[in-house]
């Protein structure tokens, strides 16, 4: 099987590798308990973390916590490369995948990985979802008033 680099991907695309059984979705029962790693990377660096961390779950190089990693995903955006690491519990082994994270990838000491629950990222959801009907609401409701003014008569009583 031969996969395209992240920097061969056009903005906007997502490469999930999940464990045989697993759906890289919330719902997923393997998932919907759990939560993700994210690591936010500039531009031009992804191909090499996203074969080393290939390697690494398929090498077994979580080793215990391994168990608790349920697949990866590389989300291509215009101006950063985005991993997750999807984990089974939100809790548990947490730390410990980091730490392999860390030392698999070989990543700078300053390099931020910032945990995130399925419900955390749930709960935004639903939060963006809502303020986008409100505002598509607001701006139907704005060009209907406008309609609504455009098509009065002219006063006639004016001469």
């Amino acid at each position: 099987m031969k996969l395209k680099r992240p920097s061969l991907l056009p903005p906007v695309s997502d490469y999930h590798f999940f464990k045989e059984g697993i759906r890289p979705v919330w719902e997923d029962e393997e998932n919907k308990r759990g939560g993700k790693w994210i690591m936010r990377l500039k531009k031009g660096i992804a191909d090499r973390y996203w074969e080393s961390l290939l390697l690494a779950l398929i090498g077994d190089q979580f080793y215990e916590a391994g168990e608790e990693v349920c697949g990866a995903v590389v989300s291509v955006r215009s101006g950063e490369d985005v991993f997750s690491i999807w984990t089974k519990n939100d809790g548990g082994r947490n730390v410990k995948i980091r730490e392999t994270l860390k030392r698999v990838l070989e990543l700078p000491a300053d390099t931020v990985l910032q945990w995130k629950s399925h419900d955390d990222s749930i709960t935004q959801r639903h939060a963006v979802d809502q303020a986008r009907q409100e505002k598509t609401q607001g701006a139907s409701r704005r060009n209907t008033t406008a309609a609504q003014k455009q098509d009065k008569p002219e006063d006639e009583t004016k001469a």
